[in-house]
């Protein structure tokens, strides 16, 4: 590996020239490893590993880290599709940049800057709790409640933090998210429950039917599947499920399944459809 590239890596993807020069790097070997793509010089004064995501790399451009948002996608967790990017910067920040052009100063399209004081996680964005704390000052109580789920499913350790990050925040968040704990294992399946939870259902997730998990159960008969947005993709899960509905149907169970695009982008009939086999009376055994 290059000395340099070496360097910047060993400090977590992103040196300070001053660093690198006290790592005895010369300031022509900084521009001979920028002129060779071993190492990014994002802005003045700031080098970064050449593999970093790009939006790590646009937000240090910025002149801050990944945060909100940025930050919970970056690290794996499942999020809303945003074209914000999401920096975090303390609150002495200046010369903030465009996360394109580091020469440029930023016009704030496109970018939503959360000033903050530091927060837990590396030099190139923050930590789960501390994205999560900005997700609160700038998102939707239901927004929130999936990139917390996501999280917590994931991180189930983080439970006690979040729960206490929770008691700090404003009324309608600790009403809104006091049912996020982590048990939905999609985001979609997330939206789903919190939409849900205004009509006071008997609803239940992640139930076991004999052998089989359902992600919902409606009173003690009404199945809800929700696929995620690469299912459509994968045709022997697609065909797996086709067997599934139709044993739990054969035990007695009514299924509904939803797609991805359903719940996101089409709620309206997702939901007509579900009051409708409640109505019915769909939710109870024969």
């Amino acid at each position: 590996m290059h000395p340099v590239a070496r360097s910047v890596r060993r400090r977590g993807g992103i040196a300070a020239t001053f660093e690198l020069y006290a790592d005895g790097h010369t300031r022509g070997g900084l521009a001979s490893a920028v002129r060779a793509g071993v190492v990014t010089r994002a802005r003045q004064g700031w080098y970064v590993s050449r593999d970093i995501p790009q939006a790590l790399l646009r937000s240090v451009r910025v002149g801050g880290r990944a945060t909100c948002i940025t930050a919970l996608e970056v690290q794996g967790f499942w999020t809303f599709p945003s074209a914000e990017l999401h920096v975090a910067v303390p609150p002495n920040a200046c010369r903030l940049r465009e996360p394109q052009d580091a020469r440029t100063r930023l016009t704030r399209d496109g970018v939503r800057v959360h000033w903050r004081c530091a927060g837990d996680g590396s030099s190139l964005m923050l930590g789960p709790m501390a994205a999560l704390s900005d997700v609160l000052a700038c998102q939707s109580v239901e927004v929130a409640a999936v990139l917390a789920d996501s999280v917590l499913h994931l991180r189930p350790e983080l439970l006690a933090p979040w729960r206490a990050l929770l008691a700090d925040a404003p009324e309608q968040f600790t009403v809104g998210l006091r049912h996020v704990d982590g048990v939905c294992e999609s985001g979609t399946e997330t939206l789903f429950f919190a939409r849900m939870l205004r009509f006071r259902f008997p609803i239940r997730r992640q139930v076991l039917l004999g052998r089989m998990r359902v992600d919902f159960l409606i009173g003690d008969a009404l199945v809800i599947e929700v696929d995620g947005a690469e299912y459509h993709v994968d045709p022997d899960r697609f065909e797996g499920d086709r067997r599934r509905d139709a044993l739990l149907s054969r035990l007695g169970f009514r299924v509904h399944r939803y797609s991805y695009r359903q719940i996101v982008y089409a709620w309206p009939e997702v939901e007509a459809a579900v009051l409708a086999a409640v109505i019915r009376g769909d939710h109870h055994r024969a």
